[in-house]
């Protein structure tokens, strides 16, 4: 056996795993929800949306301006008027104002011309049909929130599954190393055995590659347990050594999971509900393009000249007005608008009916597969009890100079490996359990 290779194999495992501190799931998961850059790109999604929320009411309430202007003209107002002289009517025996057909140019007022004043506007078709709008918008902030909380569970999903893969890659990588150190000791056995001429150098070359085996299987293991820590500390947003696990236990505190059923508040089933509920309101939102425009106003003016063009000083004055705008032809255009929208929302909800019937078939199958690896941990209990009770006799037999050390080492190495199968087999059955309650929409906390 190469001793130089499995001292370094052994030297690296050591700096693998030797000098990290542990870290729980619940740990990596807090930080993930604090520092994962998909979330905050969520979060500030929902913020432009309640933006928009925002913007969508201030349109129920009416705009005030202040107003004022000043204007320089080279020519001042003119007023063309007829000529008139008083005549005496004899028929009549009275003096009239008779025009003469002449006319005449007056000048009012003067040059300049300046006023300042405030003007209340009020839509009022628009804000009762921006109620709608509002609503539209509500829901779309709403909607954020939960596209969010699915966000945050679709990575704690993803998080506690890798963990668990770390939870068996690390628990492979320690059994091998345990692997390693008792076909080391059947290895020497052999060896002191071929010296005395007791045992073959076939059997003695089968240990030593069965120890070269062992070597190259605990580097694959140690590997692969190091591309799953990184990714996990990538998605975590974790940057120091951080690589030691804690078993997790997070099944025994979630109940049975075969008596879990599909949430219809399931992150994503709720998503769809609330996108069709949007759907609705901008259905109305573009009925209301049809209905009268009308427009309120209203205002308080301070003016040189004001109404009253000859005079040169300031007024005062009041107004009050309406404007109506009534589209009674648009080409059919609101009329598509609105099918589309009836449409889109027809879509969604036979899109969430879909999805929630999948759901419900993953969910049956999950749970039988969850009672059929229950049946393979009680087989591979009953295995592991019989490797057990073989090793436990053979240490007897050992013990009263029966068997060799070499018969019992065998013995130990199928103790190991059953149990080794059994704790893989129950990190396997926990990952079901994590699946069960991602797929029936629960809220995955660690």
């Amino acid at each position: 056996m190469n001793r130089r290779l499995f001292g370094c194999i052994l030297f690296f495992c050591t700096i693998m795993y030797g000098f990290c501190k542990p870290i729980s799931l619940g740990d990596l998961q807090t930080h993930m929800l604090e520092k994962n850059l998909d979330i905050s790109i969520a979060t500030q999604e929902l913020g432009k949306s309640r933006n928009a929320e925002s913007e969508a009411r201030a349109l129920l309430y009416p705009t005030v301006d202040l107003v004022g202007s000043y204007a320089y003209f080279s020519e001042r107002n003119r007023m063309i008027q007829m000529e008139s002289a008083i005549k005496y009517l004899p028929t009549l025996d009275t003096f009239i104002l008779m025009p003469t057909g002449k006319t005449k140019t007056v000048k009012l007022g003067d040059n300049d011309r300046a006023d300042v004043g405030i003007d209340v506007a009020y839509p009022l078709t628009q804000a009762i049909v921006n109620k709608f709008n509002l609503q539209y918008r509500a829901l779309g902030s709403s909607l954020k929130e939960t596209q969010i909380t699915q966000l945050e569970n679709v990575l704690s999903f993803k998080l506690g599954m890798l963990y668990l893969q770390w939870e068996i890659a690390r628990l492979q990588a320690k059994t091998q190393k345990r692997f390693i150190q008792q076909h080391e000791r059947v290895y020497q056995n052999l060896q002191n055995q071929k010296e005395s001429g007791i045992a073959s150098r076939s059997r003695l070359l089968e240990a030593s590659a069965k120890v070269a085996q062992s070597n190259y299987e605990l580097v694959s293991f140690v590997n692969s347990a190091d591309s799953i820590q990184q990714e996990i500390m990538q998605i975590a947003g974790i940057k120091d050594s951080t690589c030691e696990p804690i078993a997790s236990s997070f099944d025994s505190s979630w109940g049975d999971p075969l008596n879990v059923a599909v949430d219809t508040l399931k992150p994503d089933l709720y998503a769809l509900s609330i996108a069709a509920s949007q759907f609705g309101a901008l259905e109305k939102v573009q009925s209301g393009q049809h209905y009268p425009n009308l427009i309120l106003t209203g205002g308080f003016r301070i003016a040189n000249p004001g109404l009253a063009l000859n005079d040169t000083v300031f007024m005062a004055y009041g107004m009050l007005g309406a404007q109506l705008r009534f589209t009674i032809f648009d080409g059919f255009k609101v009329k598509s608008q609105r099918e589309q929208t009836r449409q889109n929302e027809d879509i969604v909800k036979t899109t969430r009916m879909n999805m929630y019937q999948t759901a419900q078939k993953n969910l049956v199958q999950l749970k039988s597969q969850f009672k059929k690896g229950e049946k393979q941990r009680v087989a591979a209990q009953t295995v592991y009890d019989a490797y057990a009770a073989v090793a436990a006799d053979a240490k007897n037999s050992f013990d009263a100079g029966l068997i060799t050390e070499t018969d019992l080492q065998a013995a130990l190495i199928n103790v190991l490996k059953s149990s080794a199968s059994l704790d893989v087999l129950l990190l396997a059955q926990k990952m079901v359990v994590l699946q069960i309650y991602f797929t029936a929409g629960r809220r995955l906390e660690f």
